[in-house]
């Protein structure tokens, strides 16, 4: 931040580059330009076995009702959009004062409505300006925020049943939205990264919290309105991610990082996240070798965690390598390795999103590298 920061040693508010920019355009100058890019925008044959991408992403998210209309959010290079199932995108957001995306939703009333959450969710790598909306499918944005201000928001999700009612988990804390994602207003504060409704029932709301104070998971049965500390059978750690088993609507998983950003442990509910027990705490599935025999990891930055949509006990870590359990995180089994070496899939380092498409059920996971996918539970990437 040297060459950012103010006489004072201050830094720069997260909303300069917007104030810079509507200056800019205030002034009615051109923001077109003949510009051809020169690359380098394929790594030369052969690349090094899993690094065949060129960039980290943070967020992968689906149309309601097309499969091969998929949308991306990168940390510091915005908006992705492909309509041919990943084969071509493009970006509509270079203009945006910030280029940090972390958070995707498309609207299921509406699939022509989309909300981007703005900044970068894992290592700030880009400021955070709130909720940007679109309502034509992503190809022109206006700022969504008002109430939220500029909080780097981690994920977003909306509510099943009454589509105006959308959740936010930001780093100022969990807002709610009830007309659509145009007004927020504050739930809960602190650092929040992850946020989940319990399947079949969304009055019941799951959050994860940064914080040294408790164990970071939280619990709302008031569709948001409010949250609650949950501790039993849970201590402090790092950094926590959730995941809910719609097999079995009251499972709950969470994943911690600790001090050293390896596993703390998989822990798992079975009555909505009133308690939880220990699945797991070894091997270090955060780690980077074969068997997770090794005492560290990346939990602070790569962190993610999803279930089998159709089977409950069979859950995937995503941490520098992904890992999968079909016996509820009891047991692990390496499902791709960064450099392609415990003879599975060669798929890049540091994977920071893991879900399934909710039209086929295809397994997507978004890493340092940018997106990758499987059709068969991870066996091949």
């Amino acid at each position: 931040m040297q060459s950012r920061v103010s006489q004072d040693g201050t830094r720069p508010a997260p909303d300069e580059v917007l104030k810079a920019y509507e200056a800019f355009t205030d002034n009615t100058e051109s923001t077109s330009g003949d510009w051809i890019s020169y690359g380098p925008s394929l790594i030369p044959s052969p690349g090094p076995p899993g690094y065949l991408g060129l960039g980290r992403l943070n967020v992968i998210a689906f149309h309601s009702t097309d499969a091969n209309t998929l949308f991306v959010g990168s940390p510091s290079g915005g908006f992705w959009k492909t309509t041919d199932g990943g084969l071509n995108w493009i970006t509509t957001t270079d203009t945006m004062p910030t280029l940090g995306i972390s958070a995707i939703i498309t609207d299921y009333s509406n699939p022509s409505k989309i909300l981007i959450g703005s900044g970068d969710r894992d290592a700030g790598d880009a400021p955070g300006l709130g909720v940007f909306k679109s309502l034509d499918g992503g190809i022109t944005w206006s700022a969504s925020s008002t109430g939220m201000g500029n909080e780097t928001v981690g994920k977003i999700i909306q509510h099943p049943g009454t589509a105006t009612i959308f959740l936010a988990a930001t780093s100022g804390g969990v807002y709610r939205s009830v007309d659509g994602g145009s007004t927020w207003s504050l739930s809960v504060s602190g650092n929040f990264k992850d946020i989940c409704f319990k399947p079949n029932d969304p009055n019941i709301v799951y959050a994860s919290k940064i914080t040294s104070s408790d164990p970071g998971f939280y619990r709302s049965t008031n569709n948001g309105a409010s949250f609650i500390s949950i501790t039993s059978g849970l201590t402090s750690g790092q950094r926590g991610v959730i995941a809910v088993a719609p097999a079995n609507p009251n499972y709950v998983y969470y994943l911690q990082s600790n001090s050293s950003s390896g596993l703390k442990g998989l822990y798992r509910s079975t009555d909505a996240g009133l308690n939880f027990s220990t699945r797991s705490t070894t091997p270090n599935i955060l780690d980077w070798s074969c068997n997770g025999s090794g005492t560290g990891g990346q939990g602070w930055y790569d962190l993610a965690l999803a279930a089998d949509p159709t089977n409950a006990e069979t859950i995937y870590v995503g941490g520098v390598n992904v890992w999968k359990s079909t016996n509820g995180g009891t047991s692990w089994t390496i499902n791709s390795h960064w450099y392609g070496g415990c003879g599975v899939a060669e798929v890049h380092a540091d994977c920071h999103f893991l879900t399934s498409s909710p039209v086929n059920g295809t397994l997507w996971a978004c890493n340092d590298g940018g997106v990758y996918f499987s059709t068969n539970g991870g066996a091949t990437m």
